[in-house]
């Protein structure tokens, strides 16, 4: 039986090839499933070989941490428990955690405490990052049920999750030298895949020449930017500047 066709036929949208490997789980995936509408939200499932799936659904956030395991992509490590909570939470080391109990008036952990319904196994996750939250899951889930579970609790939380939220970029943390790509990062740097491809579905052939002939000499100067964080977190404008390299670095390949 094929689970993602399956999935496919549930919940509509398009497999695809893939190859992406993920830390956390240590696997590579060779297929995905892109669902542009389900319950009002979009969503991506990545099959990683028979025994896990990851499925992403794409919100806005002010907050990340990841749930029964530590992230190893972002280095979500430091454990804060949850007075009561089945799992342990993980976030970032400079962290205090104060903000799972404290902002939004304690929505946050009001929505973590209802994500405990998932049940997860020891090998499950939950990622939640400023723009997806990800559930990895076993193969032998009920994938549907869980995401309707999911698409439940975002819209019952709907104050956490932003929507058409513009990333705000202040010029004072970019070095001087990138300033004439700021233009272009507000158009052009795209973090999701899917929206990144349908970008460049509708640039027109000589626009993705300009945008290469450009931005390809700053190369040097953008991975001395993003090396200069070392094993730090990236600032809102440095994952901006990433974006923008690792788009310019497709269209040059093609």
């Amino acid at each position: 039986m094929d689970y993602l066709k399956e999935l496919s036929a549930k919940l509509g949208g398009k497999i695809s090839s893939n190859n992406c490997y993920h830390w956390n789980i240590d696997l590579t995936s060779l297929r995905k499933l892109v669902i542009k509408a389900y319950g009002g939200h979009r969503f991506a499932i990545d099959e990683y070989g028979p025994s896990m799936f990851m499925v992403r659904c794409f919100i806005e956030a002010d907050f990340s941490f990841s749930i029964n395991n530590p992230d190893k992509l972002f280095g979500y490590s430091k454990v804060f428990n949850l007075t009561g909570y089945p799992y342990k939470l993980y976030i970032d080391k400079e962290s205090d955690g104060s903000f799972i109990k404290e902002e939004y008036y304690g929505l946050i952990e009001s929505f973590v405490r209802e994500l405990k319904e998932l049940e997860l196994s020891a090998g499950e996750s939950i990622f939640i990052y400023q723009n997806c939250i990800c559930l990895a899951l076993s193969s032998t889930r009920n994938v549907v049920t869980a995401i309707d579970m999911l698409i439940g609790l975002i819209d019952k939380y709907d104050t956490l999750f932003k929507k058409d939220v513009k990333t705000k970029i202040f010029r004072k943390n970019i070095p001087a030298n990138l300033h004439p790509l700021i233009p272009l990062i507000k158009k052009w740097s795209v973090s999701d895949d899917n929206d990144r491809e349908q970008l460049v579905d509708e640039a027109t052939e000589k626009e993705k020449k300009r945008l290469v002939k450009t931005v390809a000499p700053y190369t040097p100067e953008i991975n001395k930017f993003l090396d200069s964080f070392g094993d730090g977190v990236l600032s809102d404008e440095a994952i901006l500047f990433g974006n923008l390299a690792e788009l310019v670095s497709e269209l040059w390949s093609i």
